[in-house]
């Protein structure tokens, strides 16, 4: 058998890992039915790295022109330094929000967390609702409140599937949640 069937055979893997990284990516960043576990493949940046090393790789087996090979291969692995070094430098920039509070329901089974951030320059604050144990928890947006349009003054359950945010405005803002799922039918949004 000589090596370039054997390569030609061979790029099914580093290829199929290459898509099943971008495809982990999507469903961790989509999060369906908002499964907390789902959130740790939301890795854009090593999991993007890996597969363009993979094209790469799949470009040293299949390509046997001698001036496409080496341009393929160099081309491919500079983008992948190169979008390592992008999420690295994004990341760096990044201020991911803190924690403040956690409000459980009445019924104990689920729990609103307010964390503090920023949107662009300003301060804001998200909202997030969880239910369930890992690693079937469930874990949706709430919304959140910019401190240009409104400044947060706390939560409130005011039965099983209804949250009252309490704001700097006249009106408060009840949030009404799924039974099932507790997933927000409308989610809150005051400048963010």
């Amino acid at each position: 058998m000589s090596e370039t069937s054997v390569r030609n055979r061979q790029w099914i893997l580093p290829a199929a890992v290459a898509v099943v990284l971008v495809a982990a990516v999507v469903v961790g960043r989509r999060r369906p039915g908002g499964y907390v576990v789902l959130g740790w493949l939301d890795q854009p940046v090593l999991f993007g790295t890996i597969a363009i090393a993979m094209v790469a790789f799949v470009c040293w087996l299949v390509v046997d022109h001698n001036a496409w090979r080496p341009f393929l291969i160099g081309a491919f692995s500079a983008l992948a330094l190169c979008w390592a070094a992008f999420g690295a430098l994004v990341g760096s920039m990044t201020v991911a929000p803190v924690e403040q509070s956690r409000h459980a329901s009445p019924n104990g089974e689920r729990e609103v967390i307010i964390s503090r951030g920023y949107t662009g320059m300003t301060p804001s604050w998200q909202l997030r609702v969880t239910t369930g144990a890992w690693p079937t928890a469930r874990s949706w947006d709430l919304g959140c409140v910019n401190s240009d349009t409104a400044t947060l003054n706390g939560v409130r359950w005011t039965g099983a599937d209804t949250v009252r945010v309490l704001i700097s405005r006249p009106d408060d803002i009840d949030i009404t949640l799924d039974p099932t799922t507790a997933r927000p039918t409308t989610p809150l949004t005051l400048g963010c």
